[in-house]
């Protein structure tokens, strides 16, 4: 799994007290929902490790989210990772991963929307393809190279 985009971020969610689970479904709803309405296909969501839920999106490339808080004293986390990433053999016999793509960058931009129009989280900061960590009012305005 390679990270293309990281999300950290606080948010108080609807549900259950003291239910990270639970509570983090309401956001996975909205996300499946947009990625849905703007043309991906869902292929699996389920919860991740216990402690969050995961979400397998397709398009031209597959990709998961992981969304996930480990402790109560901790941001929220959300990654968006490549998962048909190219393996040893391919690479050896010359097939290369293109970086990030535009794809990426859109869902990206969606994800971010979907945190960020939900009204409960807050300190949003964005690490992305390349290891900066900034907080940002738009990815849009996000360096990928």
């Amino acid at each position: 799994m390679k990270a293309i985009t990281f999300f950290e971020f606080d948010a108080v969610f609807p549900g259950e007290k003291n239910s990270r689970t639970s509570n983090v479904k309401f956001l996975v709803n909205k996300i499946v929902e947009c990625l849905k309405e703007n043309s991906y296909e869902i292929v699996d969501q389920d919860l991740w490790k216990d402690c969050g839920w995961y979400i397998t999106v397709m398009s031209n490339n597959q990709y998961g989210i992981y969304i996930a808080k480990y402790f109560d004293n901790e941001p929220w986390q959300l990654t968006l990772s490549l998962v048909n990433h190219y393996g040893f053999l391919a690479r050896l016999f010359g097939k290369r991963n293109d970086g990030v793509t535009e794809e990426a960058k859109t869902i990206t931009n969606l994800l971010f929307k979907i945190i960020k129009d939900t009204n409960l989280a807050s300190n949003i900061e964005i690490t992305h393809a390349n290891h900066t960590k900034i907080s940002v009012n738009d990815p849009k305005s996000l360096k990928w190279d």
